[in-house]
C-alpha cells in the first residue's frame, strides 16, 4: 500500500472515531455517501448540489464548511414551461388592458 494512502486512511479512521461516526457509519459507507456528492456548473461556477443529512453530518464531523447556497444562485434563472403565445388581433380586442391596433388611417 502506498504510504500516502495509509496516512489518509489513518486520518479518516481517527476523525471517524473522534466524532463518533462509527456508531452510524462504517468506513465503506462513509465513502459510498460521499461518492453521491453532485456538482453542477452555474454561470461558470461549480456548485455542490444540496447535501443529504448524512453528507451534512460527515462535513460537520470533519470540520468541512457547508456550501452557502444563497450566494451561489445562477445569474439568469432557467426558464421553464412553454413560451407564451403571441397575441392575436382577436385576443387584443378581448383584453381591455391591451390597446387595439389603430385601424383609422384617415
Amino acid at each position: 500500500m502506498h504510504l500516502g494512502v495509509l496516512f489518509v486512511t489513518a486520518a479518516i479512521y481517527e476523525g471517524m472515531g473522534r466524532n463518533d461516526l462509527f456508531g452510524c457509519l462504517t468506513f465503506e459507507r462513509l465513502f459510498l455517501v460521499l461518492a453521491k456528492l453532485k456538482c453542477v456548473c452555474l454561470s461558470g461556477q461549480t456548485v455542490l448540489r444540496p447535501l443529504t443529512k448524512e453528507q451534512i453530518a460527515i462535513f460537520e464531523a470533519f470540520g468541512i464548511a457547508l456550501p452557502d447556497y444563497d450566494t451561489r444562485k445562477p445569474v439568469v434563472p432557467k426558464k421553464r414551461g412553454r413560451k407564451p403565445k403571441q397575441p392575436t388581433p382577436e385576443t387584443l380586442l378581448e383584453h381591455p388592458h391591451h390597446d387595439p391596433p389603430n385601424t383609422n388611417l384617415g
